[in-house]
């Protein structure tokens, strides 16, 4: 067991990210296509919602590995999928503010936990949280613009993971209008999450002008 941990320690964090996201993206998928499913055959249309959250957060990982096998690691080759991570967040993110409307509008009651899992769910949210704004502190010191768009989306799923800690600190203060106060924080770390998405979309387009006139000026010393 110690050996193992000691092999994983070693173990670049660009080796790391890839294996987290490899095992999250598929729960992604998975738990997104579920979600979907059982919304259509209850014909709940905040389940679907959901659902097509999670897998936009399940894409937009799997559009860091396209990126990184296509990209080779030049930064120029990797600013288009840099946009097409910025574009899944916000389509996420409009997903998740419909999501969390059921809240505010219908007051749908909150989940309650037992104390191991409220307890389970907070720490982890904090860790995720932490681990995801250092990840990006570290991309962008190496210049990663890939590993910064992944990064960015765990963070988002930090702040997601955060609000069902809200939830159950909620449920457990027994608060009257824990529903709607849960859903209004929801909306708010939704609207964040689209301002990240915008923020990575249009750092794609000032990259891609700032490229632009050595590529211009390349083809025609060709000619």
């Amino acid at each position: 067991m110690i050996r193992l941990w000691h092999r994983f320690k070693s173990i670049s964090p660009r080796k790391k990210a890839r294996l987290f996201s490899t095992i999250t993206m598929i729960y992604n998928f998975v738990s997104g296509g579920l979600k979907i499913f059982f919304g259509l055959i209850s014909s709940y249309f905040f389940a679907v919602i959901s659902g097509a959250y999670v897998l936009c957060i399940g894409m937009g990982k799997r559009i860091y590995f396209h990126g990184r096998a296509k990209s080779g690691g030049v930064l120029r080759k990797e600013i288009k999928y840099y946009r097409q991570i910025g574009i899944i967040i916000f389509t996420g993110a409009i997903c998740y503010i419909i999501a969390m409307l059921r809240y505010v509008s219908f007051l749908e009651e909150l989940k309650r936990y037992d104390v191991l899992t409220s307890i389970a769910l907070c720490v982890i949210s904090f860790v995720e949280i932490t681990l995801a704004v250092s990840g990006i502190i570290r991309a962008r010191k190496d210049k990663d613009l890939l590993m910064e768009g992944l990064k960015f989306i765990n963070v988002i799923t930090s702040l997601v993971a955060l609000i069902t800690t809200e939830a159950v600190l909620l449920t457990w203060l027994r608060i009257g209008n824990a529903s709607y106060v849960n859903g209004a924080s929801g909306i708010l770390i939704g609207l964040v999450s689209a301002g990240i998405g915008v923020t990575l979309f249009t750092k794609a387009n000032y990259l891609d002008k700032k490229f632009a006139p050595k590529i211009i000026y390349a083809s025609n010393h060709k000619k």
